[in-house]
């Protein structure tokens, strides 16, 4: 039986440590890894994440975790070289992975089916020699930013449909944020494509007078939104958006424009909230769900980045905080990467020896 007889200071602490967690703790690394990471979350929990073998014979891989069981989606020997990265995946399941050897010149666009269970390669324009950055939506739509010229590095986003991924692509998705005319080679550059939902927005960066702010565009349209500066600041990126419109991202508080003062933000269609930090000088928002839940990362007062939620502009908590100690098992949040609808988070752990670990966190009835 739980000791009453105390003072109000030790009772009061030991009721907080006797608090019920806000979440369960499921590590989804493959014990024979030597590190993971999971990368995103869909409506129905699956989550994607790379594994690192190091030594072991597992190889570098992109896996898919559903319902407790992980499936092979990519995978290379061990001593191969090349590696995967910047997987997404859609609510349907199928996956979306860069493959490139480190130091060659190209990378590749692979989406993995989960219908047939196989792996195809979506084509680009003529012009296309190189995969910048990559994502896949909800609804299975991608948006890739590739480079056309090794001398030049220009840089655009380009369209691929959902689930066929090889009809023709689109060489722009919008004009410049401010409703000048669009080329490939000058205005497409300004605001690459940051985040993606199933409804046709996407996140990007507003180029205003002077000054730079998150962003929202519309598949088609000629203008970027403007969503918002904090004090003034010069400086933002929206990186995730829910279902409906929701977005998160990060904007800055000084007229640096410099990402190390940027806090993470709510926008609910109309108003910016400044989520603030952990207590140090940033934050940034990587996932944002129907019900305005935010997950990210943030600095605390040490200056140590830490996993956070915030639920409909309230104050961030670490997420370490809200977690059974003895689930942790030694291993720090550091960065929650995506959230669902159900409220599902994915995170990146790092144990004593700074391996990465792939973590789940469910909401505990």
């Amino acid at each position: 039986m739980r000791n009453t007889l105390c003072v109000a200071a030790l009772c009061l602490g030991s009721a907080l440590s006797w608090a019920a967690p806000t979440y369960q703790l499921i590590d989804l690394t493959p014990a024979e890894a030597y590190g993971a990471k999971a990368m995103g979350i869909n409506a129905s929990g699956q989550v994607v994440m790379t594994a690192d073998g190091g030594p072991s014979s597992l190889g570098n891989q992109v896996l898919l975790w559903t319902a407790g069981q992980l499936q092979r989606v990519w995978t290379l020997p061990p001593d191969g070289r090349p590696a995967a990265t910047l997987p997404s995946l859609a609510d349907s399941g199928d996956v979306l992975f860069v493959d490139f050897t480190p130091g060659a010149a190209t990378k590749r666009l692979n989406v993995w089916l989960a219908a047939s269970q196989t792996t195809v390669q979506p084509p680009f324009t003529a012009a296309a020699k190189d995969v910048a950055s990559a994502m896949m939506g909800p609804d299975g739509r991608i948006v890739a930013t590739v480079i056309t010229g090794y001398t030049t590095k220009t840089v655009y986003p380009i369209l691929l449909p959902p689930q066929t991924y090889t009809s023709p692509v689109t060489a722009c998705l919008y004009t410049a944020p401010n409703g000048a005319s669009a080329t490939a080679s000058s205005t497409c550059v300004k605001a690459g494509v940051t985040g993606l939902n199933g409804n046709g927005k996407f996140g990007t960066t507003y180029s205003g007078f002077l000054y730079t702010s998150p962003g929202l565009g519309t598949f088609g349209s000629t203008t970027v939104k403007n969503l918002g500066r904090i004090n003034g600041g010069n400086g933002g990126a929206t990186t995730a958006l829910s279902s409906d419109g929701k977005a998160t991202g990060w904007v800055s508080t000084k007229s640096s424009g410099n990402a190390a003062y940027g806090h993470a933000f709510l926008h609910n269609g109309s108003t910016l909230a400044d989520l603030g930090t952990l207590g140090g000088a940033s934050s940034t928002g990587n996932g944002v769900n129907k019900a305005g839940t935010v997950v990210g990362y943030g600095a605390n007062a040490a200056g140590a980045f830490r996993a956070f939620v915030s639920t409909n502009g309230a104050a961030m908590r670490d997420l370490n905080e809200l977690v059974d100690p003895a689930a942790l098992k030694g291993i720090t949040l550091v960065n929650a990467l995506g959230i669902n609808d159900a409220g599902w988070i994915v995170a990146e752990g790092l144990d004593s020896q700074s391996r990465s670990h792939a973590i789940l966190l469910k909401p505990v009835p």
